[in-house]
């Protein structure tokens, strides 16, 4: 009878996964044969990022991966989403800090805010969303905490008009919603249909 402990476990198949990621071998070179594989980190690389020990290495792979001047993140994306018909329009800039808030990557959000000065309110080409929305959608308290605190816009208001307080309470979400309130969010906010 064999056991290993869970958390480690995703912490190996997290490393593993950044490191298909990662390979100079996989930038240009990307070929049938390496296509099972890509797949599975693509479906399956955030939950054993997530559930992982976090440790140094990691987060260091995170940031290489989500720097926004070198291609690995958007190669990826390109190739492997399983939408065929969905690409991002730039990987380079917004849209790696709303995957990072997606993602709950609390320490590359901060990374790339800090290090690379992303712009917290910069759109992304998905409907007009802000890190704040996604993290928000999400349920991601920690990191709308974070993004908030590095100026995130309380008010911003997406493609469709919703602010991250209209998404907030259409899930039910108290803890984002107290902390949109406690940030002087605009209660009176409507969407573009009047709600």
């Amino acid at each position: 009878y064999f056991h290993i402990e869970a958390r480690l476990a995703h912490t190996v198949l997290a490393e593993s996964c950044l490191a298909v990621l990662l390979s100079p071998v996989y930038i240009g070179h990307f070929t049938g044969k390496h296509l099972p594989l890509a797949r599975y980190v693509y479906y399956f690389m955030v939950q054993h990022v997530n559930a992982s020990n976090g440790n140094d290495r990691m987060q260091g792979a995170l940031r290489h991966l989500l720097n926004p001047h070198k291609p690995n993140f958007s190669y990826w994306v390109d190739r492997c989403s399983p939408y065929p018909n969905f690409s991002f329009v730039d990987m380079s800039g917004p849209e790696l800090l709303v995957r990072a808030a997606q993602f709950r990557w609390q320490d590359t959000t901060k990374y790339l805010i800090t290090d690379h000065g992303q712009n917290v309110n910069a759109r992304s080409a998905e409907n007009g969303l802000i890190a704040l929305h996604v993290a928000t959608m999400c349920g991601h308290l920690d990191v709308a905490r974070l993004l908030l605190d590095n100026g995130a816009d309380v008010n911003a208001q997406d493609g469709s008009g919703n602010t991250a307080l209209i998404t907030a309470m259409l899930k039910g979400d108290r803890d984002i919603s107290h902390l949109l309130l406690d940030k002087g969010v605009d209660v009176n906010a409507h969407d573009s249909r009047g709600r």
